[in-house]
């Protein structure tokens, strides 16, 4: 990512403790066993969404702009993945 957006060695350092601070988030959210699935997916939304409005303030418009363009490659290549099915073999 830190290629793809050409980013400054100061935004490199803020991103990386943006996207630190969110795994750390999400650990404690899978983690938590009082919650439900339910919880536990609308967490992991208010933590994406907290952590995109956080890039948004580091990013310019033309990384940001890339940045989306990665998300929605990335999101339409796991959509077009085949998804693995059980065979006898792995039953």
């Amino acid at each position: 990512m830190i290629t793809e957006l050409g980013l400054t060695d100061d935004q490199v350092v803020k991103v990386k403790a943006i996207m630190s601070d969110q795994q750390s988030k999400m650990r404690k959210v899978k983690a938590d066993t009082s919650l439900s699935p339910d919880a536990k997916r609308d967490q992991y939304q208010t933590i994406r969404k907290g952590s995109r409005q956080q890039l948004a303030s580091v990013l310019d418009r033309d990384q940001l702009k890339k940045l989306r363009e990665m998300r929605k490659n990335r999101d339409a290549a796991k959509q077009s993945a085949p998804t693995a099915t059980a065979t006898p073999e792995t039953q």
